[in-house]
């Protein structure tokens, strides 16, 4: 799906059910940019690019997939440039996480600012990720994307922890929310270990 050019800032809010992936052929892309100035008169503002909220109660695959929410150029003398984009997503696992700026298999992510004639630049964008955390809790206990050794030692570091242990427990790595970090929650990681 692509959103380009809408004249008012563009909001929009998607629930996803079960597991979200891109087609890796056609690099899915949604962009959301601040419209640029015109050059019509004294010129006017760049608007400022739009929210995206997404919401996935499953594993939301990042693999191939591209947001991109810039700010647009401004035209009028002495006035900056649209802000970029702000781009939350709420999730229970990733597959891979966004690279910001950078194409690459691991999805892509641009939310600059706009520039303007006098180079005076908008107020850069913002990722904002929000882990949920439904019982049974994703492997991935450090937000990866990944199921990797850094997983398994987290749980290892805290293993046997109570929830009465306030200082030291983290209900992220009590993965099956029995109120114990133990072999269960550690077990999980095994067996999804390497898997995405």
């Amino acid at each position: 799906m692509t959103f380009r050019r809408a004249i008012l800032s563009l909001s929009l809010a998607l629930a996803v059910v079960g597991y979200s992936s891109f087609v890796p052929s056609s690099f899915a892309s949604s962009g959301w940019d601040g419209v640029n100035g015109s050059y019509d008169g004294a010129g006017t503002r760049g608007g400022n690019a739009g929210v995206v909220n997404i919401t996935v109660p499953g594993l939301f695959n990042t693999t191939n997939a591209r947001f991109i929410g810039k700010g647009g150029y401004t035209t009028l003398s002495g006035t900056a440039g649209g802000n970029g984009g702000v781009f939350q997503i709420n999730y229970h696992g990733l597959v891979r996480n966004f690279t910001g700026g950078i194409p690459s298999p691991n999805g892509y992510l641009n939310f600059t600012f706009g520039g303007s004639t006098d180079g005076l630049n908008g107020s850069a964008g913002s990722i904002v990720y929000v882990k949920d955390s439904v019982c049974p809790r994703d492997a991935d206990v450090t937000g990866e994307g990944r199921i990797t050794v850094s997983d398994s030692g987290s749980i290892v570091n805290t293993y046997n922890n109570v929830t009465s242990d306030v200082s030291t427990f983290i209900d992220a790595y009590d993965i099956n929310c029995d109120g114990i970090i133990n072999v269960i929650d550690l077990a999980r990681v095994g067996f999804e270990f390497g898997t995405r």
